[in-house]
């Protein structure tokens, strides 16, 4: 078993995309609310620092957005109380929950896919797409650090020199514009050098191959297909109006059925697989250390 993060880019792509798309489309508090419990416990358990800060965070956003929509928006029928002659109504107060709910959701299902996707899975995916683009792209990140430490050593030799003063804001803007143009000169004249090499190596003249230690395994295709399946369980939920809520005139919740239980079983399944991979893949870690601590301490008795 994977942990999440080991499966295949472009299964972690899909899979980030379904569940964005179905907690936008779904109308349903209770799927948004699974989708928005997930990924946080998910964010919240990956290893990092402040934490506790983004949680605040995104936490505080969310009922600001909550807030918001009764503020401005005055359909529905059941009136809580009056600001300003407006009214404020509950169901513009669920449906802004609602909508809170859903983007904080997605907010977390894409930073801890941030987090994930490193530069080497992003070059991957866009091999896969353009080969130009996957070569254009790992170039501007080669660049960005490039660049930092072409203005660092400007800085340094214009102040060794005494060119770079730092009296006045005439003077800054000077040293910053004579740091600028040092840094893009470097940077053209090392672009000629990459695409004379590049050139002189036989680029573009012909299929070339590649090499990526990241494949596509049987585990990916078992992910990628529960997560077609469900996700195409709670699309038949969401079709037949089994899950889906009506906000204006009047909050209606659905009618309890075999399907709508169903979807929303299939949308905690599909929520907690993340969460669910990362757990059990450091269950069999644990256990076969264990296991090896065990057979080491026999063997040593």
């Amino acid at each position: 078993m994977h942990s999440f993060e080991d499966y295949n880019p472009l299964v972690l792509l899909l899979y980030n995309l379904t569940v964005a798309a179905l907690a936008f489309f779904c109308k349903s508090l209770i799927i948004a609310g699974l989708f928005l419990l997930a990924a946080m416990l998910h964010f919240s358990l990956r290893p990092g620092k402040n934490k506790l800060k983004s949680n605040i965070f995104y936490i505080s956003f969310g009922i600001i957005l909550a807030l918001i929509n009764p503020l401005f928006n005055h359909m529905g029928s059941s009136i809580l109380f009056f600001m300003n002659d407006n009214p404020v109504t509950l169901e513009a107060l669920i449906y802004g929950i609602y909508s809170a709910t859903m983007i904080v959701a997605i907010l977390y299902l894409f930073r801890v896919f941030s987090q994930i996707m490193t530069s080497d899975r992003i070059i991957y995916m866009l091999g896969k797409i353009s080969g130009r683009a996957a070569v254009m792209f790992s170039m501007t990140l080669r660049y960005i650090p490039l660049l930092r430490s072409y203005a660092a050593e400007s800085k340094t030799a214009g102040t060794a020199l005494g060119l770079c003063s730092e009296d006045g804001i005439f003077d800054k803007i000077k040293s910053r514009l004579n740091i600028y143009s040092i840094v893009m000169t470097r940077s053209l004249e090392n672009g000629i050098i990459t695409a004379d090499s590049m050139t002189a190596r036989g680029y573009g003249t012909g299929k070339r191959s590649s090499f990526s230690p990241i494949r596509f395994r049987i585990s990916d295709l078992l992910f990628l297909l529960l997560t077609l399946a469900l996700s195409g369980v709670i699309i038949a939920g969401i079709l037949s109006d089994a899950v889906s809520a009506d906000f204006y005139p009047e909050y209606i919740l659905p009618e309890r059925s075999l399907m709508s239980v169903i979807s929303v079983i299939s949308a905690a399944v599909l929520a907690f697989l993340p969460l669910s991979a990362e757990l059990i893949a450091k269950a069999v870690i644990n256990h076969r250390i264990n296991s090896r601590f065990r057979s080491s301490s026999k063997d040593a008795d």
